[in-house]
């Protein structure tokens, strides 16, 4: 396993860093393919400020495990079955991005955006979203058990078909709100 550990306080990861761990995990995972390797690209507890993770990067699956995010961009990246649990999130922008089927609980977001993210059977359950923009996210099939949406703005193009929404709070929030249509 790939694996970037760091105990508190979080570790600021540089640019460099990253895209070297990237690399080295790109590299050897490609070589063992067919090999039945299960391998994970994982960071615990380490810290990002202003990075743009886009499409050059595959992060399906990977794990950031109680990571912190200040002012990083998500553009166009697939975090399909990625684990961000517990992490934090300040001033991102997760645009055109698929993060499906992933477990994000338990995690804050502040004033970040989503424009047409993919979030569907993502698990969201006890996650806090403050401040937050969403337009033309589709959160089909979503678990949002417990999550807590506190000033966020929910655009109509948002799709909750089906999602899990007990005990979901949407507190000063403008726009859309998913519990207030049959």
């Amino acid at each position: 396993m790939t694996s970037i550990s760091v105990s508190a306080p979080p570790r600021l990861i540089t640019h460099a860093e990253f895209e070297a761990a990237y690399r080295l995990f790109h590299d050897t995972k490609v070589q063992r393919d067919g090999e039945g390797w299960d391998e994970e690209f994982f960071f615990e507890g380490a810290s990002f400020e202003d990075f743009t993770f886009d499409n050059r990067f595959d992060l399906s699956r990977a794990v950031f495990l109680e990571c912190s995010f200040s002012r990083c961009r998500f553009m166009g990246v697939d975090l399909f079955g990625i684990n961000l649990g517990y992490g934090r999130f300040e001033g991102c922008v997760f645009d055109a991005v698929n993060i499906s089927k992933s477990q994000v609980d338990y995690a804050q977001f502040d004033e970040c955006e989503f424009t047409g993210a993919r979030l569907f059977r993502a698990d969201l359950s006890f996650t806090r979203f403050t401040g937050c923009r969403f337009e033309s996210c589709d959160l089909t099939q979503s678990c949002l058990a417990s999550a807590e949406f506190r000033q966020c703005r929910l655009s109509a193009a948002c799709g909750f078909t089906d999602a899990l929404l007990e005990g979901t709070a949407f507190i000063d929030c403008g726009g859309f709100e998913p519990g207030a249509r049959g």
